[in-house]
């Protein structure tokens, strides 16, 4: 019992470490791109 919910709970967490990094690397693109429009 205890140990589905660990597992439960670490799947939640891995999920959300993956939406944080996956919004992490949108606005690194976005910030790229504005640099490069700005350079250009």
């Amino acid at each position: 019992m205890v140990n589905g919910q660990l597992m439960a709970l670490g799947q939640l967490i891995g999920i959300g470490q993956l939406i944080v990094l996956g919004r992490r690397i949108d606005l690194g693109r976005l910030v790229v791109i504005g640099q490069l429009t700005v350079v250009e």
